[in-house]
């Protein structure tokens, strides 16, 4: 007997993304295979094929009531792996946690949901969609094409449209019973043109869209032998490449890229099954749909959250950065015109030094060089970031902001940097300068 849990299955799965021989063995003998294609998403069918592709034993009919009431059953063995034999398989992931079992809501509907055979009175949706469907053409396909826009999202053939109006008036009449909205709403395209309608219902605030189409078989089309002559000579206009043909199979499906999350997304005819008794599992397939598509929105809104926090804080330690490099900038600045004043107050003082030495300098150019004197130490102290000492703080931290409109911070920095090299290299000419 199997005594894993089943979750561990799954988490291991969810884990390296593909599924063993041994890995699938355990869990199809750990839990029904339904409850299997519901955590993985698919059918039973496709379940089943994948034992039978691994060559993996399946539990036989009645195995689970029998286990259920008490009595003991016997687990087939796993046989040893023949040579050339697959080991693994790469369904699709499974994302997400797993939804509870016990879906909210799925009280309030009858389990089966009843199918009327004759409708003596109908809802108001499907009397449009009478109405529109009764008198439209029909495509190359043998589907009917409505006349009318506004009718719910049924693509089947005329044989089909009274069945399919049924289980649709069944289904709608189900969820507004238990006080969910059903309407229809306009499809729209990318440049916001009206392209059809759609069929939605409103479950705990999500809007989810689901419809009813019959399958279609494709076969290559065959040419006559005319139509090859007017091929070869150029005058056929080339149409299709296949013919499709109506097969009467009847699928409900759920639009949206939520199945992807441990849940069916369509229900339709079988060998042994018909539409109108998998209504109920449809009904649980839209309660669980909405749960996800809620999760999602919500796991969306957090996220959109954390990266407005992110961007904000990207954008505080980018002006801190511009900041600090605008001070750097004033602190270069003002070092240089510091050193420049330094540099002309020594030179001053060895010009006086040198007039002192000098007795033989007359009285008329002693006097003109004393005016220059005074005027070159008027604008050392012009120039020099220290005079006055009391606003060096100031003058600091008071650097004006990019000049050009609508530059960012990005180009600030950029003509700091800029700015910054240019005193650098001034600095170093003064250091390398012989006097």
């Amino acid at each position: 007997m199997s005594d894993h849990d089943p979750e561990s299955l799954y988490a291991t799965y969810r884990k390296v993304g593909y599924i063993t021989r041994e890995n699938l063995y355990e869990i199809v003998w750990a839990e029904p295979i339904a409850e299997v294609a519901e955590q993985f998403g698919v059918s039973d069918a496709t379940v089943r094929n994948w034992c039978r592709r691994l060559r993996v034993p399946q539990p036989g009919h009645g195995y689970w009531a029998r286990k259920g009431a008490g009595r003991v059953v016997r687990q087939a063995t796993l046989s040893p792996a023949r040579k050339g034999q697959r080991m693994y398989l790469w369904p699709k992931r499974l994302k997400g946690p797993p939804l509870p079992d016990k879906v909210a809501g799925l009280e309030l509907f009858k389990c089966p949901i009843p199918v009327i055979d004759s409708l003596e009175v109908e809802h108001e949706l499907i009397t449009k969609t009478r109405r529109a469907l009764a008198s439209s053409r029909v495509d190359e396909y043998g589907i009917i094409q409505p006349r009318a826009w506004k009718t719910l999202d049924i693509s089947v053939s005329k044989p089909c449209l009274d069945r399919a109006l049924r289980i649709m008036n069944a289904l709608v009449e189900a969820l507004e019973k238990a006080g969910y909205e059903v309407g229809i709403q306009p499809e729209k395209d990318n440049d916001e043109n009206r392209t059809g309608y759609r069929t939605y219902v409103v479950i705990d605030g999500e809007t989810l869209f689901f419809r009813l189409k019959e399958k279609t078989l494709r076969k290559e089309r065959n040419y006559t032998e005319t139509d090859l002559a007017r091929f070869r000579r150029g005058t056929l206009i080339p149409g299709p490449m296949y013919d499709r043909t109506a097969l009467g199979i009847l699928s409900l499906i759920i639009d949206g890229n939520w199945y992807c999350e441990r849940n069916r997304r369509s229900c339709s005819d079988g060998k042994k099954q018909r539409l109108e008794d998998c209504l109920y599992q449809f009904v649980r397939s839209l309660l669980r749909s909405a749960v996800v598509l809620k999760r999602q929105r919500l796991e969306a809104e957090e996220q959109r959250a954390r990266d407005k926090q992110e961007n904000l804080r990207r954008e505080e330690a980018e002006r801190r950065r511009l900041e600090a490099a605008r001070n750097q900038l004033a602190l270069e600045n003002a070092a240089l015109e510091w050193a420049h004043a330094t540099r002309i107050r020594q030179f001053l003082q060895a010009v006086e030094e040198a007039t002192e030495k000098d007795t033989d300098m007359k009285r008329e150019s002693r006097a003109a060089l004393d005016t220059w004197l005074e005027w070159a130490d008027r604008y050392a102290d012009a120039v020099d970031s220290l005079v006055p000492v009391a606003g060096i703080a100031e003058r600091l931290t008071q650097v004006p902001e990019a000049a050009s409109p609508g530059s960012g911070i990005r180009d600030s920095m950029r003509q700091i940097e800029y700015d910054l090299d240019s005193i650098s290299r001034s600095l170093s000419a003064l250091d390398s300068s012989p006097y």
